[in-house]
């Protein structure tokens, strides 16, 4: 597998990295070191992680050159993957690698590997698939030269993938009209054995973050930039005590975070969560909040982790209404709080929702149906019946 981004935290990558190696496949994944991530080899459930450090002085990168090029792992901390430079060195190190040893399918995340998969898949005379994450016309439009490359490297490369595998219907099938041979939708869907956890985890986190165990508690966890909405839920969580607020997470907005949590003893600061912890704290919760921009650039396609991991735990979520295709699935399962503008009021509102018992637990119990429905075991299926044709 190759992924231009750090391995050890995209749960669409390692969920299926580990998938395949339960069912007895021999995974590499290559990735690459970002900041104060270290480089070098790893196993993490039988799946072997190689990580490239990409820094950014030359003088080290030089001085890593020569190892790495030899097949060897030096051990970085911190880095960078910015430059189009950068990008030649992941390649040329992934070929390196990957022509020493033997594969019998390529499978490529996001855009950024598509030529040195199409040219390893060559190369060693096996498939490869290309697994897109998001919709990178959408994502990149009006966004530079850069952005603009990007686009056609995905368009030259897509017709060549001997499958297509993708997170939803909506981007399944504009990826279909853009001339993908065969495209698969296997969702960023969750393992209900990891989500549906023992009432006791949740009196142990709560009791942790000092929650009383019978108070209603919000949660989210994930990127916190403005286009997912974090101030009006913290605002109306001031304007309303008896409501905790459980938020972890990185990104620009982690200050504000910050700020308002030492201000209010309801709003708990988890800081960066590991990725095996999200199921610990989501259980620790009632509901999950996910209110995306309408005007992101990627809204319409939005199938989005905190969703599956939501219906995964039985949480219901709170979200704006008729946006993406997030909005499409919670309407059939009938599991959303929902907000018309993602305003401090309209949050206050939602909380009364979840305050009312009876309206609250319909809204779980819909949540679990909707988990039975969006859940791993069925997305596994769908990779290895996918495999299984690759290398028929």
């Amino acid at each position: 597998m190759l992924v231009y981004g750090n391995a050890h935290r995209d749960p669409r990558v390692r969920q299926s990295a580990e998938e395949l190696a339960a069912n007895g496949y021999e995974v590499d994944v290559f990735g690459v070191a970002l900041q104060n991530v270290s480089s070098g080899l790893s196993t993490v459930n039988d799946v072997h992680i190689y990580i490239l450090p990409l820094v950014n002085r030359l003088s080290v990168a030089f001085k890593q050159l020569w190892p790495l090029m030899r097949g060897r792992m030096p051990q970085w901390n911190g880095g960078t993957r910015s430059s189009g430079l950068a990008i030649l060195f992941y390649w040329l190190w992934v070929l390196r690698l990957g022509l020493v040893r033997r594969y019998h399918i390529i499978h490529c995340h996001e855009h950024q590997p598509m030529p040195v998969a199409w040219l390893l898949a060559r190369m060693k005379r096996v498939p490869w698939i290309y697994d897109a994450h998001e919709p990178l016309p959408a994502n990149r439009t009006g966004r530079g030269r850069k952005a603009s490359m990007a686009i056609r490297i995905e368009e030259a490369f897509l017709r060549r993938a001997d499958a297509v595998i993708t997170v939803g219907g909506r981007l399944a099938k504009e990826l279909r009209d853009r001339g993908a041979k065969e495209v698969v939708v296997i969702g960023s869907w969750k393992r209900l054995e990891q989500f549906r956890l023992p009432t006791a985890v949740r009196q142990e986190i709560r009791q942790k973050l000092n929650i009383p165990q019978d108070a209603l508690a919000v949660v989210y966890i994930g990127v916190l930039q403005p286009d997912r909405r974090i101030a009006p839920l913290l605002e109306a969580a001031a304007d309303a005590p008896d409501i905790h607020i459980i938020i972890g997470g990185y990104g620009p907005d982690e200050p504000l975070v910050t700020d308002m949590a030492q201000q209010h003893t309801n709003i708990h600061w988890l800081g960066a969560v590991p990725l095996d912890d999200v199921a610990r704290y989501t259980a620790a919760g009632d509901a999950i909040y996910y209110c995306l921009n309408p005007n992101a650039h990627i809204a319409y396609y939005s199938t989005p982790n905190k969703l599956f991991e939501a219906l995964a735990a039985g949480r219901p979520v709170i979200a704006l209404h008729n946006v993406g295709e997030l909005s499409d699935i919670l309407e059939d399962v009938g599991a959303g709080v929902w907000l018309n503008h993602p305003t401090k009021e309209n949050v206050l509102d939602a909380f009364e929702q979840l305050r009312d018992p009876a309206r609250h637990a319909a809204l779980q119990e819909a949540a679990r149906k909707g988990g039975d429905r969006y859940h791993w075991g069925i997305a596994a299926q769908r990779l290895l019946d996918l495999y299984g044709r690759l290398m028929a």
